[in-house]
């Protein structure tokens, strides 16, 4: 085996482990995560989070609150999702909760 075969094979391996232990971070950081979607979409629910509506009046104001509605359109998809759930509207899992 060459070198430069070897030093390929283990900068190979040092970036799979690399590559396994942030996907380990990532695993043991997800309940937690989803939790703290929860509480988000909650609050959004109840009505805790209001937007600023004082500006609406500005002509481009759209263009500064819609990516940030877009945003947070994204949190119910992922709690479906990690909940194994098939609807993407938000509704929770079956779990007890």
């Amino acid at each position: 085996m060459s070198t430069e075969h070897t030093k390929a094979a283990m900068n190979s391996d040092c970036m799979a482990y690399s590559n396994a232990e942030a996907d380990a971070r990532r695993i043991s950081a997800a309940p937690e995560m989803l939790e703290a979607l929860e509480a988000v979409r909650d609050l959004l629910q109840e009505g805790f989070l209001q937007r600023d509506t004082s500006g609406d009046g500005e002509p481009d104001w759209a263009i500064k609150v819609f990516p940030k509605l877009r945003k947070l359109a994204l949190v119910p998809e992922a709690i479906a999702k990690a909940r194994g759930s098939a609807s993407s509207r938000g509704e929770r899992a079956d779990d007890g909760r």
